[in-house]
């Protein structure tokens, strides 16, 4: 609700409310980070009395994976999605300050928001802190989930997910204070790029995407030209929808070509 409200004063332009929200976003970091370490220690030190404890761990799972199981179900997860998602928020607010306050102060509100709606979450629906009578034992990790690739491949994909909320805020900042120039795009473009190279190292090859399908496809392009057609086409009508609707927004809100 704190969040929520700073967003409110942010609309309202006022400097301070910017800084404000800000130092709620690094309050919510510290915070989620205390979260995750009191959840960490219940789950190294086996304490069933964690439903989420002891849905995912159990007393002979190895140390490595109890430390996974902070990302093995889905209110663990959220937790650590919010974790990443207000530190890569407060350090790239920090980063950028000036522009943040005087040009784009929506960028705050924005991702305030999306913090907001993960906190929501993990307070009213989905909490890996519900209590229970400890059992004797716990039901143990998915063994599908006890391999090495599990320990790095959930941390890459937050990372990658997480790490394009940035330029998304910003680019929601700029269409919001009308501000479609290139200074959003330049402050981004690392952040875009770390968020690509993580999902990178996240996604596991082959995935059946459009690329790969289309990449596939290649061998048969003399004997059967129409399976090209089948990826090919929907990668162009994607690109060109993206692009009639950015020329829309931009049509829309930059008061420059309305002149």
């Amino acid at each position: 609700m704190r969040i929520k409200s700073l967003a409110l004063i942010v609309a309202l332009g006022g400097l301070s409310g910017v800084v404000s929200a800000q130092n709620a976003l690094v309050a919510s970091f510290v915070a989620a980070g205390v979260a995750v370490v009191v959840l960490l220690t219940a789950l190294v030190r086996s304490d069933f009395s964690f439903t989420y404890v002891s849905a995912f761990t159990s007393r002979e799972l190895p140390l490595a994976y109890k430390f996974t199981a902070l990302w093995g179900g889905q209110e663990g997860s959220l937790l650590l999605w919010l974790l990443v998602l207000t530190g890569a928020a407060s350090v790239a607010l920090a980063l950028n300050r000036r522009l943040v306050r005087e040009v784009l102060p929506w960028t705050v509100a924005i991702v305030g928001g999306v913090a907001l709606f993960f906190a929501f979450l993990l307070v009213f629906i989905a909490s890996p802190f519900d209590t229970q009578v400890a059992p004797a034992d716990g039901a143990g990790m998915n063994p599908s989930l006890q391999n090495p690739y599990m320990i790095a491949h959930p941390p890459m994909l937050y990372l990658g997910y997480v790490g394009l909320t940035i330029p998304f805020a910003f680019a929601m900042a700029a269409l919001a204070s009308r501000r479609v120039d290139e200074r959003w795009i330049v402050v981004t473009r690392r952040w875009t790029l770390a968020a690509w190279t993580f999902l990178g190292f996240g996604i596991q090859d082959p995935i059946p995407t459009w690329g790969n399908m289309l990449a596939a496809s290649q061998q048969f392009m003399f004997d059967r030209p129409w399976l090209p057609l089948v990826p090919g086409l929907p990668i162009v009508l994607c690109s060109l929808a993206f692009n009639y609707i950015g020329d829309g927004l931009r049509d829309a809100l930059d008061p420059r070509l309305k002149l």
